[in-house]
Formats: structure tokens, C-alpha cells, sequence
């Protein structure tokens, strides 16, 4: 019997902050702390994809850690506060142990052997007469001159003459391996044997080795010895290691090294000891980047098992070599769970083994726990005597359910099956066994957790519990408190930027996370479909589509929104142009602009992919349009995307300016699919704006007038300017900041720089700071 007692802090207190925040006490404030300061993680964590949304604003730079984390929850801002100790014990029965530990490549002898053989020097001339010897299955033994050359045609003669069924017999050289002597096109190998033996065909098993993108097989008989039929597989093949530090190594399919075994031996091993094929798989590993895991098996009677194991071989892997030990384990079972001593968890029959002491247990004192949230679910092994904190302590765990990136406050764990109990404190205290009754194998917790809102011009999350997910999202809505109501007007879909409808049930929307949005961060947009479009049945048969999304959703965002299929069915806009599904929606719309924005849904893409590269900030644009699209249309269009004045630019082709308005794609080359093409600013002068740590360049001219400047920084800057937010611009010199009018023109403000500069230093402040 093994007693195994840990310190454990005790992560959860009834009362923590004496508040009553909520109906149910604060459960899991803590417990994450401890995680968040833990130095060895799981290597097996699952990652988790959600993105900033702060980084759906063009040309926004994170420099805050709360934007940088705003998914880690409040375990990554504060710091943990000590708690009291607890000490937690494991008691179980330890059948047997696993020493694992890492070792080089050279401990395997079959390996070792392999790599320093030398290849024998072929001295046989296929064309020179030589003795043969054919054993039949009656003992008769036959000899025969034949040229080297010719002897699978001989053989071939044999098997007619003697009237063998080539279905029931087939014949083997002295290492036990069936030439294909039948097949006319298959030529004699210089390296060949001179005794043959007739057996029935059913006697024989194929291997097949699995080297890299190729599959190699053979037929053999039981007693052929693994080196030999390797030996031959590289001879025949030509296999070679491209160095000598570079090793072949050879796996059965629990990823245990073979070592010089017979084929019969390997049988034993198989899944299927009945299956006539045997799985060889082999790799190339360095000796000096790589290794084995060898695995001692050592019983309560102090006997001992090595075998070595491939670095991805599992635990499920380890199971079914130890299957072969019956006799040796005093077990009334064979199948076996792993505990960790030093990680104090059973180990997931997947996870791939490392170095560490295994004791291995009867999986009858182990007992199946589901954690449930929302739509995730895991399941996980667990010791029966195991408390149920100790279980959420499971970094591994939480990841699985999509909670590490949430904060974990306020969370509730409700035993399923028993009048949906809510537990408490002292409930979690409590073995998993506790909870169970005489006839369950399996218990289950569900996790409630509450709703994040974000906002796009703050970095600091709203957090709001709810117990029940049967609510509608303007109850969301109305308890989000501490922000202005006649300011924030929405609640957005944080996956796909739609506004979402304040009669739609929580239950009914797949996420936990919204966006709070003001009305000038969002717009409208119609999707028109043709009568005879018959893909898509949106609106209650309504022939156009009417959504509102955030400026900062993407084209994709509609498609995904509406189940558009992204290769049969494109949104074209301005009747010109089908944009890149990667193009925001504020690229359509200018910041004062209330319009829709408006789509045309088509069944067949236009013809031309034009990609257009703006020099002065490196970006790239693509969107496909018509042979018949002239040049100042797609000045304008581009311009649009880029958020430039076009007053300002020209379109480039091939190092040549495309100067002629009136020019279209087909006038350029009527056959063309795909078209490349730059973006060059003809402006002499240029305007450099600092809006907090955030710059741009503008150009201008030197009749431009301040007011522009601003509306074009603003526009460029994703700002928006009204009653309660007004921006004005101060030009830089070199020890001194001015505040300019907006009529006033660049030409006056020159009078501040006697070199007259092409970059003017501006700054644009919000006004009152």
C-alpha cells in the first residue's frame, strides 16, 4: 500500500472577500493563482486561438499588458496572496513499477548492430554456372546447374514440371524469404542464395516495413530472424543513414524497439496474433538530437522486465507490452492505470510517456470523471479516494475546457444527476467516491462560468455571471453597469462582428464573449440576391439581406455569419468589384457616413485578380473586377481600400504610370487573369502626424487647408469626431508646439520652417488634453 501526502493550498474559501457578490459564494477565485506561478506546465496543454479584438484596428500596436492578456483572466494581473496549507493523501495498491528514463540510441543492440554492419562485397556472376539445391516438402532434395541468370525462369520451369500449386506452395531461400520468382519481369539479385526450400504457402507472413513515405514488404517464414530480413531490405533498397551519426531504428506497432528477434516473436506481440502481417516501422533519427525511453518493469517479487520505447510511444502503448507479463504480475487484471508519484495524477492512457516512476494500479480503484462546460467536455482517470479540488488543480484539464482564457471568478461546480447540486466549500473538500452510489462507474461536475464583455476603446473587460444560459441577450445587455447607455448601444458577436439581436437566447449563441459597441462603430449592410438564386435561403424568403455588423468586421465575418460558401458565391460591390474576404467594412463606409453598405451576391467570380501594393506603407490589397474596368475606377477603388486621398496617387504598371483614365484592363492585354500593380503617391509634399504613440504620413499640397489634414487623419486613424469628442492639430517645430486654425493652409504654415520642408511634423490631440 502506498500513502503519498502533498501540501496543497487551500485555494477556496466560503467568505474570501466577506461580499455578497452573487447568490452563489465565490468558489475558484484563487485556485488558478497557484497555476499561474507553477513552473513546470504540461507539455500536453491544448492552446487556445482567441485573438485580441484590439487587434482588428488597422495599424493598432498593443502596448498595454491588460490589452496584450485580456483573455488570461485576473489570475494574470494580481498577485497571489498566500493561504493557508492542506495536506491531500493518495492510498492505493501498487501492482508493479516503471523506471523510465531516457537513453541513447546505441542501447539497443539490434540498432548498434545494423549501423556498424559492413556490407559483404557481392563476388557472384549471374552469368556463370553455379549448383542449386531445391528441398521439396517430401524431403526430396534436388540439384541443378543453372546459370545465375536464369534461375527464376528455372524455378518457374520446376513448378510447372513438378505440378505445384502456386496457390498452396511457393519456395524460400535458406534465410527463410520468398523470392519473386514468379513474376517474369522481376530480375535475379546479384546477392542470392544456392538452396531453396518448397513449404506451403500459408506457413508464410508478410512484413512490412514503414520507411518514411514508402512501404516495403516481404514474405518470410516464422523462424527468419529480424536482422536477416533487414539486412535484406536495405540491400535490396539501397538504404543507407546519410552519416554515421544518423541511425536507423526499427519499431513493432506499440513503438517498442525490435531487437534480434524472430518473426514468431513478433507475432506474439501483435494486436492480433492471428493477423498474418507485421507492421515494421522504421525511422532515421540523429544520435545526437535523439534517444530511446527505456521502460524497467520491476514486480512485487523483484523481478524485472527492460524494454526500449520510442520517445512518441504512449502509455496505452506501454499497456499492451505489459499485457505479455501476466505471469509475472501478481494482478486479477490486465489492464492498468499509471499514477504519477510526482505529478499525483493518473496519467492519460495518450499522453506520450517521459522520464519519471510509474506505479502502476488496478483500473478498478480508478474511477471516470466528466467535466463539462458549455459545449466542451472532458474526461479524465482519476484514483476514487481523490478530492475534487485537487482535480480542478489540473492546468491540462482547464485548457481542455476553454477556461484558462477566462477568468475563473465567480464560477459554481454543480454535481449533474443529483438535483443539480451546487457544491460548496466544504463539498469539493470531499472525495470523488463521496459522491458516488453502489452502481456508478463514472461522475459528473458541470462548470458555470460567467459572460465577458469587451469594448473596443477600452481594455478592460466587463465580467458578468450568469447561472442559466436561458436568458436573452438584452438581459446581458441591461446588467452591464459602470459604462454610459446613451453611449454603448450594441452587443456584437465577438467571432463574426454581428450585431446581435437583444431577443436571441444566450443558449441559442455558441460564445461567451461579447463586444459592446457604440453606434458609429458599426454599419449596415444589404446583401442583394438574385431571383434566381437558389443557394441561399436567408431573410424568411426575403429577397435581400439586411445585417448590422462592427466597421471593424471582415468580409469573411458575412460569410461565415451566413454560411456563405466562400468558392461558389461572391460579394460584389459598386457592380465592379468582388473584394478579398479579408477587407473590413470600414474600408466601404467613411466615419460620417450612415449609408449601407451594399452587396450583390454572385454565383461566379469576376475574371481578373488584381493585386495592388502601396510603396509608401508596404501593404498589399487584392480584389478581383472586369476586362472592361478602366483605370480611374480602380484609382478610386483602391484608394478607398487604402484610405487615401486619390487626388494624390497614380497607378503604376510595369515601372510605367497609367496616366490615361480612360484606359481598361483589356486595352492592357485582353487575355490576362491576373494583373500586378503600384500604388505611387505624386505628392510633394507630405504631412507626418503623431497621434499618441501611433504616426501616419498624409500628403497634401500647399493649398491643403488644417481642416483636411484632420479629417484625413481622422479617417486614416480609425477616430471618430462628434459633439463630446473634438481634435485638433498642432504643428512641431524644432523647440516649440502651435496650435493651428483649420482654415489656414499648409502654404502659411510654412512660414514656421524658412527651408520649407517635404515632411511637416504634426501632432493631433484630442481637445482639452
Amino acid at each position: 500500500m502506498v500513502n503519498i501526502e502533498e501540501k496543497e493550498t487551500k485555494q477556496w474559501d466560503e467568505n474570501i472577500n466577506n461580499k455578497p457578490i452573487d447568490q452563489h459564494p465565490n468558489r475558484f477565485s484563487n485556485y488558478l493563482n497557484e497555476i499561474s506561478i507553477e513552473k513546470d506546465v504540461s507539455k500536453n496543454s491544448v492552446e487556445t486561438d482567441d485573438k485580441d479584438i484590439w487587434l482588428d484596428i488597422p495599424g493598432y500596436t498593443s502596448t498595454n499588458p491588460i490589452v496584450d492578456d485580456i483573455f488570461l483572466g485576473d489570475h494574470g494581473k494580481e498577485t497571489p496572496i498566500p493561504q493557508p496549507t492542506t495536506t491531500t493523501t493518495f492510498d492505493y495498491e501498487s501492482l508493479f513499477q516503471l523506471d523510465v528514463k531516457s537513453v541513447p540510441l546505441t542501447t539497443s543492440i539490434l540498432f548498434e548492430q545494423i549501423h556498424n554492419q559492413k556490407e559483404e562485397s557481392i563476388t557472384v556472376d549471374l552469368k556463370k554456372a553455379l549448383k542449386f539445391s531445391i528441398n521439396h516438402p517430401d524431403g526430396k532434395v534436388t540439384s541443378s546447374f543453372w546459370k545465375g541468370e536464369n534461375l527464376f525462369h528455372k524455378l518457374r520451369e520446376m513448378f510447372k514440371k513438378e505440378k505445384y500449386d502456386e496457390n498452396v506452395f511457393v519456395i524460400i531461400d535458406k534465410n527463410g524469404i520468398l523470392p519473386d520468382f514468379l513474376n517474369e519481369s522481376t530480375s535475379v539479385p546479384k546477392r542470392m542464395s544456392q538452396e531453396y526450400f518448397i513449404i506451403q504457402k500459408e506457413s508464410l507472413f508478410q512484413i512490412e516495413f514503414r520507411f518514411q513515405d514508402n512501404n516495403f514488404k516481404y514474405f518470410v517464414s516464422s523462424h527468419v530472424k529480424i536482422p536477416s530480413i533487414i539486412e535484406r531490405l536495405l540491400t535490396d533498397y539501397n538504404i543507407k543513414p546519410p552519416s554515421d551519426e544518423n541511425y536507423l531504428c526499427f519499431f513493432n506497432e506499440h513503438k517498442k524497439t525490435i531487437e534480434n528477434e524472430t518473426i514468431a516473436d513478433l507475432v506474439k506481440q501483435t494486436n492480433n496474433p492471428e493477423s498474418k502481417i507485421i507492421p515494421i516501422i522504421i525511422t532515421e533519427d540523429n544520435l545526437n538530437t535523439s534517444s530511446l525511453y527505456q521502460i524497467t518493469l520491476q514486480t512485487k517479487q523483484n523481478q524485472e522486465q527492460i524494454s526500449f520505447f520510442h520517445p512518441t510511444a504512449n502509455w496505452k502503448h506501454v499497456n499492451e507490452w505489459l499485457k505479455h507479463f501476466d505471469q509475472i504480475i501478481d494482478s486479477p487484471t490486465n489492464e492498468y492505470s499509471f499514477f504519477n508519484r510526482e505529478q499525483k495524477a493518473i496519467l492519460d492512457e495518450y499522453q506520450t510517456i517521459s522520464s519519471t516512476i510509474i506505479d502502476g494500479i488496478d483500473r478498478n480503484i480508478t474511477i471516470k470523471v466528466t467535466f463539462t462546460y458549455e459545449t466542451n467536455k472532458v474526461t479524465i482517470n482519476a484514483l476514487k479516494s481523490t478530492k475534487i479540488y485537487h482535480l480542478l488543480n489540473n492546468e491540462h484539464l482547464l485548457r481542455q475546457l476553454n477556461l484558462i482564457d477566462i477568468s475563473p471568478n465567480d464560477c459554481v461546480l454543480v454535481l449533474e444527476e443529483t438535483n443539480e447540486q451546487i457544491l460548496s466549500q466544504n463539498d469539493i473538500q470531499q472525495p470523488v467516491n463521496h459522491y458516488l452510489s453502489t452502481d456508478n462507474q463514472s461522475i459528473h461536475f458541470r462548470i458555470s462560468i460567467m459572460i465577458q464583455i469587451l469594448r473596443y476603446d477600452s481594455s478592460e473587460p466587463i465580467s458578468i455571471h450568469f447561472s442559466n444560459r436561458n436568458i436573452i441577450m438584452e438581459d446581458i445587455f441591461q446588467s452591464i453597469t459602470n459604462v454610459p447607455s446613451n453611449v454603448y448601444k450594441y452587443l456584437a458577436s465577438n467571432s463574426t462582428k454581428k450585431i446581435i439581436d437583444y431577443c436571441d437566447k444566450l443558449s441559442n449563441i455558441n460564445e461567451t464573449k461579447f463586444i459592446l459597441v457604440k453606434e458609429n462603430e458599426t454599419c449596415l449592410v444589404s446583401i442583394e440576391k438574385p431571383k434566381n438564386n437558389q443557394l441561399l435561403d436567408l431573410d424568411d424568403g426575403q429577397n435581400d439581406i439586411h445585417q448590422r455588423y462592427t466597421i471593424y468586421a471582415r468580409i469573411l465575418d458575412i460569410y461565415q455569419e451566413n454560411q456563405l460558401d466562400i468558392d461558389h458565391q461572391y460579394l460584389l460591390y459598386s457592380n465592379d468589384f468582388v473584394p478579398s474576404i479579408q477587407t473590413q467594412l470600414i474600408s466601404f463606409q467613411s466615419p460620417s457616413s450612415l449609408s449601407s453598405i451594399r452587396f450583390t451576391l454572385i454565383n461566379e467570380n469576376l475574371p481578373v485578380n488584381i493585386t495592388i501594393a502601396n510603396n509608401e506603407n508596404q501593404q498589399t490589397i487584392q480584389f478581383h473586377s472586369s476586362l472592361t474596368i478602366n483605370i480611374k475606377s480602380l484609382r478610386s477603388f483602391a484608394c478607398q481600400l487604402f484610405l487615401l486621398n486619390e487626388n494624390y496617387y497614380q497607378l503604376m504598371y510595369d515601372g510605367c504610370p497609367l496616366d490615361d483614365d480612360d484606359i481598361t484592363l483589356n486595352d492592357i492585354d485582353s487575355d490576362m487573369t491576373h494583373i500586378e500593380l503600384q500604388m505611387n503617391s505624386t505628392a510633394e509634399i507630405h504631412c507626418s502626424i503623431q497621434f499618441g504613440e501611433r504616426k501616419i504620413i498624409l500628403p497634401c499640397s500647399s493649398n491643403t487647408l488644417v481642416e483636411m489634414i484632420i479629417k484625413e487623419s481622422l479617417k486614416k486613424l480609425y477616430l471618430f469626431q462628434d459633439e463630446n469628442q473634438i481634435y485638433e492639430l498642432f504643428v512641431l517645430t524644432d523647440d516649440d508646439q502651435t496650435s493651428i486654425e483649420e482654415d489656414i493652409p499648409i502654404d502659411d504654415i510654412y512660414s514656421l520652417f524658412p527651408s520649407k520642408p517635404t515632411l511637416i511634423p504634426f501632432e493631433l490631440k484630442k481637445k482639452g488634453e
